[in-house]
């Protein structure tokens, strides 16, 4: 390996850790742009180390890159292939957080409001891109409509999602996810993350057809059973939706063991829609006549009689917390609406990340932002570009507690439950993980306190295997920069 000159240490910034603040010190220096070579270090002994923890079953044909460094002065500790450009997956969304944090503030939230046209005889329903929406708070907003419309007249239930555009899909994403629950349709009117779960139960009697029911139960969604009981599986279980010409008929085929149950869950077709149908039917269930649904903008004159918030630090949480990619698009066209009061798209929402990057001094020429969640195949990051958005994320003492109490906590909650248990790293390792085909990444902070953290970037791309191994790999080296760096 090819050693190269270290980067120089930057001007210190007193700031103290998560909930303290700020001590004001003089602006920071901007970001290195020079190339640096494949790998730096400041210990030798540490590299050997890594070395040691990379299989050469994995790397190559694999790819790696690994940064480390101090959160406050940016100094480095050791980089390795630092400047290579990766697809970031779910790592994305760490760039979504911090812009959305600084954009919209920790105060922002998100607003699903009903309101009445008496005249029109029309009940409104406005989403804001709430991704934490649920039946259960339509039944709570249906419950309030019915106290003021009782059961005498027929109204028609109009569904607003005008604050963002009509594209469900972002740029780059795979086709043939569209029917994925991590890969459903974005709408400003969401609700139950834009999906249905689907339980199959089999009965004791071989060869007869096991029952099968949706939750949410709705008139929205129909279907086909073509699933049988057997003593042993030869065609798994598959639930799917047409995708060529998208419907919201779900089949369900391919054999389940007798009295065995499965539960998988489907995006829908048509989010805003889906949202409106479950509102007119939580009417009809409490005595109001609905004479039908259609989407339409609800008018300034509509009186507002109810609405269901979720504020943005608990959309942040759980976004980062299961990595979920409806949260972090609906912030990506949130941004997009905020910043021009015209419907929110990708374009300019991925706009606005890039801007806060560039004011923190980070070179965007050299990335691709493309969606907010990193599912797009067109998004390209290096280990150095996220581990500079961290050390960003920590200087702003405003959001930074947002920002590092979102993420999951190793071996204790999210994506990180289960991974580095009864080890070093446990409870002091706050860190996004990101996953899709062929790519596998993990970048986040080690709790030193009271010195300042550590932030880490960690990417592996162009496996063709699971990612099993990799994340191994991947839990090893954090557990071994904790022990080699992680002393306060």
């Amino acid at each position: 390996m090819e050693t190269t000159k270290a980067l120089r240490a930057f001007c210190a910034l007193c700031v103290s850790f998560v909930l303290a603040g700020c001590v004001a010190a003089p602006a920071l220096a901007p970001y290195p742009s020079e190339r640096e070579g494949q790998t730096f270090t400041r210990n030798a002994e540490f590299a050997r180390k890594i070395d040691r923890l990379l299989p050469d079953s994995l790397f190559p044909p694999s790819n790696i890159a690994l940064l480390i460094g101090n959160l406050d002065d940016r100094s480095i500790l050791y980089a390795r292939n630092a400047d290579f450009l990766y697809n970031p997956a779910s790592n994305q969304k760490l760039f979504t957080a911090a812009t959305a944090l600084a954009v919209l503030g920790p105060a922002y939230s998100f607003a699903t409001v009903v309101a009445l046209d008496t005249l029109q005889q029309t009940i409104y329903l406005r989403g804001s891109g709430d991704p934490l929406l649920t039946p259960g708070d339509l039944g709570r907003l249906a419950d309030t409509v019915a106290l003021y419309v009782g059961p005498y007249r027929a109204w028609t239930i109009d569904g607003d999602a005008a604050r963002f555009d009509t594209l469900y899909w972002g740029p780059g994403w795979m086709w043939d996810d569209a029917d994925d629950p991590s890969g459903m349709g974005v709408s400003a009117l969401t609700v139950n993350s834009n999906t249905v779960d689907v339980h199959v139960a089999a009965g004791d009697s071989l060869g007869t057809t096991p029952r099968v029911f949706v939750v949410p139960s709705t008139s929205y969604v129909r279907v086909i059973n073509e699933s049988t009981v057997v003593d042993s599986v030869t065609r798994p279980l598959r639930v799917s939706r047409p995708l060529q010409t998208p419907s919201n008929v779900i089949r369900v085929a391919g054999e389940l063991r007798r009295d065995a149950r499965r539960t998988l869950s489907i995006a829908v077709h048509g989010p805003e829609r889906f949202a409106t149908t479950l509102l007119a039917e939580a009417l009809v269930q409490r005595g109001v006549r609905v004479a039908g649904t259609r989407l339409g903008t609800m008018p300034p004159g509509a009186f507002p009689v109810a609405k269901i918030e979720h504020a943005l630090d608990t959309v942040l949480t759980y976004m980062d917390k299961v990595s979920d990619n409806l949260s972090a698009e609906c912030l990506t066209k949130t941004l997009s609406f905020a910043g021009s009061g015209t419907p929110g798209n990708w374009t300019d929402g991925t706009g606005v990340i890039r801007k806060y990057l560039e004011q923190k001094g980070i070179d965007t020429t050299k990335i691709t932002v493309a969606d907010g969640s990193g599912l797009s195949r067109y998004n390209l990051t290096s280990a150095r570009t996220i581990f500079q958005l961290l050390s960003a994320a920590y200087h702003d003492s405003s959001s930074w507690p947002f920002f590092y109490h979102s993420l999951p906590i190793a071996g204790r909650d999210g994506t990180l439950d289960s991974r580095m248990r009864g080890t070093p790293a446990q409870d002091r390792v706050h860190a996004k993980t990101g996953t899709i085909a062929g790519v596998s990444t993990l970048s986040g902070i080690v709790d030193r306190s009271p010195k300042p953290p550590l932030g880490f970037s960690l990417i592996m791309e162009n496996f063709p295997t699971s990612s099993h191994s990799y994340r191994d790999v991947q839990d090893s080296i954090v557990c071994l920069i904790v022990s080699s760096f992680g002393s306060p």
